[in-house]
């Protein structure tokens, strides 16, 4: 969906990416690892929203290693 020049990425599009089930995806919203837009009833996710959530996701690995 693209929405003034934006395009945003549905909760499912974004587990597929991501490897992940939807149930997760609810999981990572509410502790705030991953930051998304809701859109009406529908949880949206921009480009810089997944790009984010996997610079997070990295530099918690290289902290534990």
């Amino acid at each position: 969906m693209k929405i003034l020049g934006i395009t945003y990425y549905s909760i499912d599009e974004v587990a597929e990416i991501l490897g992940l089930t939807r149930r997760t995806m609810m999981n990572y919203i509410s502790n705030g690892s991953i930051v998304g837009k809701k859109i009406g009833r529908v949880w949206q996710f921009t480009e810089e929203d997944i790009k984010d959530y996997l610079d997070k996701k990295g530099n918690k690995r290289i902290k534990r290693a």
